[in-house]
């Protein structure tokens, strides 16, 4: 197994749709639907077991994803990372931002050993 694979897709990268409510339940617009099949579909590389990490570059008309083994793999928290995020950011909405489209680079470590954020941190500070 490699130590990581780059995937780069030339398609336009959508947010994710809020779902909407109807009689018989929720359900996820079409266009995500669609959109997540796309990025299933474009990835070549291996299905990593175990923690893992993802780097995303969002760019114009296209983005590339990073995914690799990680050998942080303590978990304080349930629930998956990303729906953490979007509940701390909508959080601090207004209050340390104006806005959430202000957010360039987000990182998220589901370990308790803050050394790699800590590094991370100050070399963005130096940037």
């Amino acid at each position: 197994m490699p130590d990581s694979f780059l995937q780069v897709y030339d398609i336009p990268a959508r947010a994710k749709q809020r779902p909407y409510v109807g009689r018989r339940g929720a359900f996820t617009p079409k266009t995500t639907l669609d959109f997540e099949q796309k990025v299933a579909e474009g990835w070549t590389g291996p299905k990593f077991e175990g923690p893992v990490y993802m780097i995303v570059n969002l760019l114009d008309g296209g983005f590339t994803v990073e995914v690799g083994p990680c050998p942080l793999n303590k978990r304080p928290v349930r629930g998956d990372a990303d729906n953490y995020l979007k509940a701390i950011g909508d959080g601090l909405n207004g209050v340390a931002f104006k806005d959430d489209k202000q957010i360039v680079l987000i990182v998220c470590a589901l370990d308790t050993q803050p050394e790699l954020l800590l590094q991370l941190s100050e070399a963005l500070r130096g940037a």
